[in-house]
């Protein structure tokens, strides 16, 4: 047959052992049976190790969620924080000081150096939120 000469069965020799190596043992064949229980076993196992891992998967997709809305908490909670400070600077400090310039004796320049483009710091602030 044509599958002898191509290198035989699994439980054959080849015609040329010295071309492949010593000889080998026929193959060990278990009863079916055997087989089946131990695949079985095997399946069961591995269905086992496998909903394991998943379930560590989920339990660790869940931790970088909760990491990652607790870090997108915190700049939000930042930036309007810094959004407050800036609106504060402005209200409090620069608009009172152009109101009063003549009375504090500040130039334009002096202010303009003073707080520079915070009113457009401010806007860009406000937008991203």
């Amino acid at each position: 047959p044509p599958a002898a000469e191509e290198g035989g069965d699994a439980g054959q020799q080849p015609r040329d052992a010295s071309a492949v190596g010593p000889p080998q043992p026929p193959l060990l064949r278990l009863p079916r049976a055997t087989v089946s229980v131990g695949v079985g076993r095997n399946r069961r196992r591995l269905k086992q190790v496998v909903g394991q891992l998943l379930e560590r998967e989920r339990e660790n997709t869940d931790s970088v969620v909760r990491k990652r809305r607790r870090v997108e908490q915190e700049l939000v909670a930042t930036e309007r924080s810094y959004i407050a400070h800036l609106e504060l600077a402005v209200e409090h400090f620069m608009a009172p000081m152009r109101e009063n310039k003549a009375m504090l004796a500040v130039a334009d320049e002096d202010i303009e150096l003073i707080f520079g483009n915070i009113k457009s710091v401010l806007e860009c602030a406000r937008e991203f939120l």
